[in-house]
């Protein structure tokens, strides 16, 4: 059961002053220094790795935008739909982050990213072994 800031401590998501102030309770936990986001970031990418490594590397880069599209896209309006609401700035609809998004964009981050960087790295490192990189 996902509640609001406002459904437990009573206080408006747009007020940050007294959002600061909260430290938590006993019934709705307290603040803990961990970023849903950032780990599955890197669980994400840990799972990517792996499925890359069993695949013997054999899965190609996927491109540029659809990179763009599938790993920076929701984390960008996320992070962009509750910098403006919060601040109240485009007269837009009220968004706070849940977990749950935040585990999904921070998911996709990771995975695609890892699946747009680790086949480059491995076709830069296959360059090199076939004698293919020219030096600068």
């Amino acid at each position: 059961n996902i509640r609001s800031l406002s459904d437990v401590f009573g206080i408006n998501v747009i007020d940050l002053n007294n959002s600061r102030q909260i430290v938590g309770n006993n019934v709705a936990g307290y603040k803990v220094a961990i970023c849903q986001r950032d780990i599955m970031i890197y669980f994400a990418l840990m799972l990517f790795a792996t499925i890359f490594h069993i695949s013997k590397k054999r899965i190609k880069k996927i491109h540029f935008l659809l990179w763009i599209l599938f790993a920076i896209t929701p984390i960008a309006v996320d992070g962009i739909w509750q910098l403006f609401s919060t601040i109240n700035m485009l007269n837009i609809p009220a968004h706070e982050s849940t977990p749950l998004i935040r585990s999904i964009t921070g998911a996709m981050f990771g995975y695609f990213s890892g699946w747009y960087l680790l086949p480059a790295i491995q076709d830069t490192f296959n360059d090199a072994n076939e004698g293919n990189l020219t030096s600068i």
